[in-house]
């Protein structure tokens, strides 16, 4: 499966500079585990690069089973009583949330953070808190926690000029909310809302997420004009790879293959090693019997750099598919679909077909109902449900 993207809070504040600038207490536990001394630890790290770095490296170099132990580590600390978790630990942790989808435990480091940042009375700590937050709701589809968040984030009067600099890249996450919800209007009232902002009418992180929006609704051409359109003026060479990588994606789903696979074969050009780039016209290649044996070989090139990705080891058993070698399969589909960021009607679809291939048909009825109940409003899961709909129809037929 090619994975569906947009822009994360954190890729926006690096884009911007385009131009835009009580837990339950619980008495203390002796003596500490190993984990919990390694959280300890994470607060001597200070310093804004430091704190971004270790996040990248933890995120990096453990898996998702253990960056889960670390989070729990941390949350247990919180709830205790005169709780010894310092703000950067805290932070750090937060912060890897995201990268396990643990919007749980993500909530109540949020609010252990949030009441230290109130009692600190910084709104700039205040500021990044919500961001934080607002983006692990946005991963874990919670789109009205998300939609809350940014609404505190826009009615925030901070006075500092920097996190107002940032409030028209909260409102173009905000399209994104909006779209997720169902309710396009919103979204596409805050597109016009910025356009009509003097000097911003053709910005292209707007115009991008103009182009996303239209994506979402299915007017294809429309999109990709505007891709088209901005490429060329983009002077930002990971912001014109980023656009590169979704105009691929675009045409991939307009079923224009040659015009994605050139897309994708410039960006591999430059980044030969990319996960994403390997993984996505690997499945591009697969879903349309092109170039098997070198799709599964640039498939497998991603999975080793991200084994726990859903939307690879889909891929994978994509290929397996192919080859009819269901069994096979079916094993990395279940595992797939096991994993937090597995939850795509694309990978239930597959599932499905699956196991209808191995006679197994009240699973592949179970799994195609999986897929309608992930379904987004999106034009291309309203498409694929309709599909879906018809298979379990046609397998319930006497």
């Amino acid at each position: 499966m090619y994975r569906t993207t947009w822009l994360s809070l954190a890729a926006l504040h690096l884009l911007g500079s385009l131009s835009w600038q009580a837990v339950l207490a619980v008495p203390n536990p002796a003596p500490r585990s190993d984990r919990e001394l390694e959280v300890l630890k994470l607060d001597e790290i200070t310093g804004t690069d430091l704190i971004a770095a270790t996040i990248q490296r933890l995120s990096r170099e453990r898996n998702r089973q253990q960056l889960q132990e670390l989070v729990q580590a941390g949350v247990a600390l919180a709830k205790q009583k005169d709780s010894p978790l310092g703000y950067n630990a805290a932070y750090i942790l937060f912060n890897l949330c995201d990268e396990i989808y643990d919007a749980q435990n993500g909530e109540i480091l949020y609010r252990f953070l949030m009441e230290k940042a109130k009692l600190l009375q910084s709104p700039i700590r205040q500021f990044e808190l919500r961001q934080v937050m607002m983006g692990l709701a946005m991963r874990t589809r919670q789109f009205q926690v998300a939609e809350r968040l940014g609404k505190e984030l826009l009615e925030m009067t901070t006075g500092v000029e920097h996190l107002e600099s940032r409030k028209p890249l909260i409102a173009l996450q905000m399209v994104i909310v909006y779209a997720y919800l169902n309710r396009l209007e919103d979204a596409q009232k805050i597109i016009a809302d910025l356009k009509s902002i003097r000097g911003l009418d053709d910005h292209p992180l707007i115009l991008q997420r103009e182009a996303w929006l239209l994506r979402f609704m299915g007017q294809y051409k429309r999109a990709a004009a505007i891709y088209e359109n901005i490429l060329p003026q983009v002077n930002d060479n990971n912001f014109a790879d980023f656009l590169r990588y979704q105009l691929g994606s675009l045409y991939a789903e307009m079923n224009e293959i040659d015009k994605a696979t050139e897309q994708f074969q410039i960006l591999l050009k430059k980044d030969p090693d990319n996960p994403s780039y390997n993984n996505d016209l690997g499945y591009i290649w697969v879903d349309h019997d092109r170039n098997l044996e070198q799709a599964e070989k640039m498939i497998r090139k991603a999975l080793e750099k991200e084994p726990e990705n859903a939307a690879y080891i889909d891929s994978l058993a994509w290929v397996y598919y192919k080859k009819k070698q269901f069994a096979e399969a079916k094993k990395l589909l279940l595992q797939a679909v096991s994993l937090p960021d597995g939850q795509h009607p694309e990978l239930y679809d597959h599932l499905g077909d699956v196991h209808m291939a191995l006679g197994e048909r009240d699973e592949a009825i179970a799994a195609w109902k999986k897929a309608i109940e992930t379904a987004s409003p999106s034009y291309r899961d309203q498409q694929l449900k309709r599909e879906v709909e018809r298979k379990i129809q046609k397998a319930q037929a006497p």
